[in-house]
């Protein structure tokens, strides 16, 4: 049996590294980085993650470019790793992450 009401709110958990902001970050730069991994199930869950609403919803809190990011990850898809780790840093300049 559960001793909290079911009507009562929990609060929402505080991150121990650092604001949201922070980790949504990293988590965006982490996903860009899979783009270009030699590991093909990395990659692929990089895009799933960038087609994904919580991508959408990351962007908005983080008040970047969704649809810039979405057009250059498209543009990288068909490129080789070297191209698309040249592409991939430079937007990771421009994005601040």
């Amino acid at each position: 049996m559960s001793t909290t009401p079911s009507i009562e709110k929990i609060p929402e958990v505080l991150f121990t590294s650092g604001p949201r902001t922070e980790l949504l970050k990293k988590i965006v730069r982490l996903a860009l980085c899979d783009l270009a991994s030699n590991k093909a199930k990395l990659r692929k869950n990089a895009h799933r993650y960038f087609l994904s609403k919580q991508f959408k919803e990351d962007c908005d809190e983080l008040e970047i470019g969704y649809n810039y990011i979405l057009k250059t990850v498209a543009l990288t898809i068909e490129l080789k790793n070297v191209q698309k780790r040249a592409i991939i840093n430079k937007l990771l300049e421009q994005l601040g992450v």
